[in-house]
C-alpha cells in the first residue's frame, strides 16, 4: 500500500496528536517507530530509551530473540523534560531535572576558537548544539549546555504540560517546580 499523511493530520494540534498515539494499538506504534528509525538520530535516541525501559530487550536481540523470563510489566513513561523514564503509577516525587530556558550560543567559547562561519557555517544552529554542546549555555541559569538542569519539578509525560525551554512562571499539578538547591530534597536528587 502507499500511504500518504492527509492534510487534516498536519492541522491537528500536538496535544492531540501524542493523545491519539496513546490511543493506538502496540502494532501500530511498533510500525510508526520503525519507520521513523530510518534516522538514524531517531533510532539512537529510540535505542537509548530502550535501554532505560526494557534491557531484556536488548539482550534477546543480541541472542538472536532469546530472552529471558520478564518480570511484571510496569508501567514507564519518558519524561518529556528531562527525558529520563519514571513509572506513571508510583507516587511522585520531585526528581525531574530539566532547564526552561532556551540554548544560546557561548561565542567565549574555546570550542569556537578555530571556527571559521565562512567555511563551517554559523555555530547557532541545531547541528552545532548536538555536536559541540560546550559551545552553548541555558538562557535560564546560564550554565553549560552539558550541566544537569536547574529546574527540579514532577516528572511529565504529556507534552503540553511540558516545561523544558519554556520561561513561563505556570505551576504543574502537585505544586510548583523549584529552582535547583532550594531545599534539602534539591540536593538528594543532584546525583540522579
Amino acid at each position: 500500500m502507499n500511504w500518504q499523511l492527509g492534510s487534516s493530520a498536519r492541522l491537528v494540534a500536538p496535544e492531540l496528536q501524542s493523545n491519539a498515539i496513546s490511543f493506538a494499538t502496540d502494532n501500530t506504534v511498533r510500525a510508526i517507530l520503525t519507520a521513523l528509525c530510518d534516522d538514524e538520530d531517531v533510532r539512537t535516541k529510540a535505542y537509548k530509551f530502550l535501554g532505560m525501559l526494557e534491557p531484556e530487550a536488548i539482550v534477546a536481540a543480541k541472542n538472536n530473540g532469546v530472552a529471558r523470563k520478564r518480570k511484571a510489566t510496569l508501567i514507564w513513561s519518558i519524561c518529556v523534560q528531562c527525558e529520563r523514564p519514571f513509572n506513571e503509577e508510583a507516587k511522585q516525587e520531585k526528581t525531574c531535572h530539566y532547564h526552561n530556558g532556551e540554548l544560546e550560543l557561548d561565542e567565549e567559547s574555546s570550542i569556537w576558537a578555530d571556527h571559521d562561519v565562512g567555511t563551517h557555517g554559523d555555530p547557532d544552529c541545531d547541528h552545532y548544539r548536538k555536536e559541540c554542546p560546550e559551545g552553548f549555555f541555558w538562557s535560564c541559569c546560564e550554565k553549560n549546555n552539558l550541566e544537569p538542569g536547574c529546574k527540579l519539578g514532577y516528572h511529565q509525560s504529556d507534552p503540553a504540560k511540558n516545561k523544558r525551554h519554556k520561561d513561563d512562571d505556570t505551576e504543574p499539578e502537585g505544586g510548583e517546580d523549584e529552582e535547583e538547591g532550594d531545599t534539602e530534597e534539591d540536593d538528594e536528587d543532584a546525583d540522579d
